[in-house]
C-alpha cells in the first residue's frame, strides 16, 4: 500500500511539473509570437496607419497577462502594451492613448515591483504625464522612482516637474543673490544710442557711430587746446614783450 502510495504521488507531481514546464513554453511562445507580430507592425507604415492593427496587438499583450499574471512574461506583457499605446499617439493625436499608457505604466510597477522594468516603467509614465501638463503628478512618479528603486533623475526632468504641496519645502527653494539680480537687470538695460526710433536698424547703428566718433574728435581738441593752453612763464613773456600803452 506505501509503494502505491508513493507511486501515485510521484506520478501527480509528474504530471504538475510536465504541466507546469508546457505552461512555461506556452507563454513564452505566445509572448514570441505577439512581440514578433509588433515587430511587423512597427516596420509597415502603411500598417501604422491604421488604429484597429494597433489594438489587436496591444489587447494580446492585455490578454497574455490576465491569463498567466504570475508567468515571467506577465510584466514584459503589460511594458509592451504600454508602449504600443505610447506609439499608438504619434497617429492618432489622442489624449486617451497616453492615459491608458500611463495606466499600463502604473500597473507594471504596482503588480510587479521587482521587476526591472518598474523604475523605468515610473520614468515613461512621468515623462508623459509632463507632456500631459500634470506635473504634480510626474513629480510623484519620478519621487517615487528615486525612493523606491534609487534611480537618478535627470535634472532636466526635476526642473521641468512640479512637486506637490506636501514635498514642497521653502529651505531647499533655491534663493537668488540680490547683486545677482541687480547685475542681470542692469544687463538687460540698453544703451541710448541704440534706440530704434522710427528708424532702420541700420540707419541707427550708422547714427550711433557717427555721434562716437564725432564724440572722440571733439574730445581729442578739447585735450590738445588743454595741453597748449598760456602758462605763467608764457603769460610773463607776452607781458614783458608787449608795447606800453
Amino acid at each position: 500500500m506505501k509503494r502505491a502510495a508513493a507511486a501515485g504521488l510521484l506520478a501527480v507531481w509528474l504530471v504538475a511539473a510536465f504541466a507546469a514546464h508546457a505552461g512555461a513554453a506556452s507563454v513564452e511562445q505566445q509572448y514570441a509570437e505577439i512581440k514578433a507580430d509588433y515587430k511587423t507592425l512597427l516596420a509597415s507604415e502603411r500598417k501604422q496607419v491604421y488604429r484597429h492593427n494597433w489594438l489587436r496587438v496591444i489587447e494580446a499583450f492585455k490578454r497574455l497577462q490576465k491569463r498567466f499574471p504570475k508567468s515571467s512574461r506577465a510584466d514584459d506583457a503589460l511594458y509592451m502594451a504600454a508602449g504600443a499605446y505610447r506609439e499608438l499617439h504619434v497617429y492618432s493625436y489622442l489624449k486617451d492613448d497616453l492615459e491608458n499608457a500611463v495606466g499600463l505604466y502604473d500597473q507594471v510597477a504596482d503588480k510587479y515591483p521587482a521587476s526591472n522594468l518598474a523604475d523605468d516603467a515610473l520614468v515613461y509614465a512621468g515623462e508623459i504625464l509632463e507632456k500631459l501638463g500634470r506635473r504634480e503628478d510626474a513629480y510623484a512618479r519620478y519621487h517615487r522612482c528615486a525612493v523606491k528603486f534609487g534611480k537618478a533623475i535627470s535634472p532636466r526632468k526635476r526642473a521641468t516637474a512640479k512637486a506637490p504641496r506636501g514635498l514642497r519645502a521653502e529651505k531647499n527653494r533655491p534663493r537668488r543673490h540680490p547683486r545677482r539680480r541687480l547685475k542681470t537687470a542692469r544687463s538687460r538695460r540698453k544703451p541710448s544710442g541704440c534706440r530704434l526710433s522710427g528708424t532702420s536698424s541700420i540707419g541707427a547703428i550708422r547714427n550711433t557711430r557717427a555721434s562716437s566718433s564725432s564724440y572722440r574728435s571733439a574730445r581729442r581738441s578739447s585735450i590738445t587746446s588743454w595741453k597748449n593752453r598760456p602758462t605763467a612763464n608764457s603769460r610773463a613773456a607776452f607781458t614783458s614783450t608787449s608795447p606800453a600803452l
